[in-house]
Parts: C-alpha cells; sequence; structure tokens
C-alpha cells in the first residue's frame, strides 16, 4: 500500500508550489495536444497525481479513473473495455514498489504503466476477437468478479456475509465493489439499512 505525505508536509515536498498550483499544472498538462502519444500523457498525469494527493483513502480508485479519462479522451478506451485497473490489482505489488522507487527515476514507472496498457489493449482484442459480444463480468476487476460469483451461486446475499468472505478488506472498499457492480447491471440491491440483500439481476 502506498502511504501519501501528510497534507501539511506536502506543499513543502513540492518546494514553492501549493498543492492547488500542481493541480493547475497536472490538467494543463492533460489538456495540451503537445504530448501526442495519449498513453504517455496519461501515465505521467496519474503519476504526478499519486505524487501530490494528500489523502490516505481514495487516490488509487481517483488516479485509475484519471487514466481511463484520459485514455478514453485520446481514443484508446477500446469502447470501455481496456481493462488496465485488472492488470494493475493482478501486479499490485510491482506497481507500489515502482510507484515508491520512482522518486529518483520515474523510467521504471512509466515502462511498467506502458506495459500495463499494452498487455490490456492486447487483452481486449483478444476478447473481441474470441467472441461477438463481451459479457459485462468478464471485464470485472478481480475481486468484483469474486463477489458478482459467490451472489451468483448462492442467491440473496447480505452485506455480513460477503465480508466475512473478505475480512482483509475494507468494509467501505466492499461496499464501493457493490456499488459499481449494481452500476453495470450485474446485480439489485433489495432493502434498504440492515435489511439489504443482493441478488444477481437474472434471477428471477
Amino acid at each position: 500500500m502506498l502511504i501519501p505525505p501528510n497534507y501539511t508536509l506536502t506543499p513543502k515536498m513540492l518546494g514553492l508550489l501549493t498543492q492547488i498550483e500542481v493541480c493547475k499544472q497536472v490538467v494543463d498538462y492533460i489538456n495540451r495536444t503537445a504530448e501526442h502519444f495519449v498513453p504517455i500523457k496519461a501515465v505521467v498525469a496519474h503519476y504526478t497525481f499519486e505524487k501530490i494527493h494528500p489523502f490516505l483513502d481514495g487516490s488509487g480508485r481517483v488516479g485509475r479513473l484519471l487514466i481511463r479519462q484520459i485514455l478514453k479522451n485520446g481514443g484508446y478506451d477500446m469502447k470501455g473495455i481496456l481493462p488496465v485497473e485488472e492488470y494493475l490489482e493482478n501486479h499490485r505489488t510491482t506497481y507500489y514498489q515502482v510507484l515508491e522507487e520512482s522518486e529518483k527515476d520515474v523510467t521504471a514507472y512509466v515502462e511498467f504503466m506502458l506495459e500495463a496498457v499494452a498487455v490490456s489493449a492486447e487483452k481486449a482484442k483478444e476478447m473481441v476477437l474470441n467472441q461477438k459480444e463481451v459479457a459485462p463480468e468478464d471485464l470485472l476487476l478481480p475481486r468484483r468478479a469474486e463477489i458478482f460469483r459467490i451472489i451468483k451461486d448462492h442467491g440473496l446475499m447480505n452485506f455480513d456475509t460477503i465480508r466475512r468472505r473478505f475480512l482483509a478488506i475494507n468494509p467501505r472498499t466492499l461496499r464501493y465493489d457493490l456499488k459499481k457492480l449494481q452500476d453495470s447491471g450485474l446485480i439489485h440491491k433489495l432493502g434498504t439499512t440492515k435489511g439489504v440483500f443482493y441478488k444477481n439481476t437474472g434471477q428471477n
């Protein structure tokens, strides 16, 4: 896990620039057209964002969303089936290692992230060539795919039962995963508060 700097120390680490000023520079960089190779732009923007983000929770999700949006804007999202997040999830240790070690030299980080984009693009290509239609569950991150399979196999399941399968995962993260599964139309949420259950959309 990458531990970002304390928000009171971040401006000092950035020299005379404040976090807001650096964020503005990142936005300006993203909006410039001088960088023709979009994956490079996505990787550099992601790296800068992760280094200045002062919060303990959420920086990873926002950073990955930033990569996806830049790639999409540049025509590299392959109509929404570029599974970069899956690659980063499967190589989490290496990802955090190159991000931590990039203080002196960002080469290893840039190479790792470009490989993530390239491998993900190849996988997306294979998915398109091997089947006429890509099923939504085929695009899920590993943990979300497992949650979906559990709900699908067991029918109705409440949050506490699901949580017991993932004791090492923050409950807030699990709720976020369930929300994303709902947004994708794969599961339904039934009931409210403690009476909430989740079921596969395909179930009667």
